[in-house]
């Protein structure tokens, strides 16, 4: 690995491509992974490496999710002495998801994305009709009617 500054953006950003994953928007497998990985609490990959002093913030998400792939990423805005570590970061990226993939799926995590996700369709703001017809219309290639409104970004089915 080689680091070569173009600008003082001291980021590290993680890609992995994944299969296409809208036959599997009501489980949501990426939205999972990307709360585990983005969470700041006590045990999450952005908490250790804090304690390290080599990151000051940590993103995930799932960023393309095409007819023939999809994307999850990472990034994370390391410190002067993060740059200095970045392997060790890389490897505490890997480490953390070895432990996600032995201890499987757990319900009870799924349950709180899920009630976070009742809430935030349930007291959505209001949108501008433009923007708001627009996601609709995009929505309507993507999902079975019965989920044009909700979509998958919004309200999680089904427990994998």
């Amino acid at each position: 690995m080689t680091i070569v500054p173009v600008m003082d953006l001291r980021l590290l950003q993680l890609f992995w491509p994944l299969p296409p994953q809208r036959a599997r928007y009501a489980s949501a497998p990426t939205r999972y992974l990307s709360h585990l990985l983005g969470h700041e609490g006590a045990g999450s990959v952005l908490s250790y490496l804090k304690a390290k002093q080599w990151a000051n913030e940590l993103s995930a998400g799932g960023q393309f999710d095409q007819r023939e792939w999809a994307s999850l990423d990472i990034s994370i805005d390391l410190t002067d002495e993060g740059v200095a570590h970045a392997r060790e970061v890389v490897e505490v990226v890997y480490a953390y998801l070895r432990l996600l993939r032995e201890a499987g799926p757990q319900r009870y995590v799924w349950e709180e994305m899920e009630q976070t996700a009742a809430n935030s369709f349930r007291f959505l703001s209001k949108q501008q009709p433009m923007s708001y017809t627009s996601a609709l219309s995009h929505r309507m290639h993507k999902y079975p009617p019965q989920h044009f409104i909700s979509g998958a970004g919004t309200i999680l089915l089904r427990f994998a």
